[in-house]
């Protein structure tokens, strides 16, 4: 029965990863061809992208720290929530031609990819040892 459990709980890890992989690559692709298309200025186009991955790299540690605190499934929740959020936000912001907006939305939308991608999934993992673990995945420490 044990292996059963694992071998579904493995298909849906590998699903979650194809989707999150397909997700990212449509999302660097959108909005790249977006940015071109609303930026004020030519060499502004890939600025929300840019965003993205700087905002990225900052909410990893907080976002560590957080799930430390409070466990992951609020964090994931809330990552959830502003996930909803950004894409609502990018979406108006295309209707409306405001690359502020869209900006904002991307860094919003690139945070919950960065939480959902990083942290291990294995139920035995210290809480506390998160952030040591996900460095260590990037060749940090």
């Amino acid at each position: 029965m044990f292996r059963s459990i694992q071998n579904v709980t493995v298909l849906r890890l590998a699903t979650a990863q194809a989707l999150s992989m397909t997700t990212m690559n449509i999302n660097i692709i959108n909005t790249a061809l977006v940015g071109v298309l609303i930026a004020p200025l030519p060499w502004l186009a890939t600025l929300a992208l840019s965003l993205q991955f700087l905002t990225s790299m900052m909410t990893t540690l907080p976002a560590s720290l957080l799930m430390a605190r409070f466990g992951r499934r609020p964090v994931m929740i809330a990552g959830v929530l502003i996930s909803s959020l950004s894409s609502f936000a990018q979406a108006i912001a295309v209707l409306r031609g405001d690359f502020v907006l869209f900006c904002a939305g991307g860094m919003g939308l690139r945070s919950i990819i960065r939480l959902c991608t990083v942290f291990p999934v294995d139920p035995t993992c210290h809480r506390g040892r998160d952030v040591v673990g996900s460095l260590r995945k990037f060749g940090v420490v």
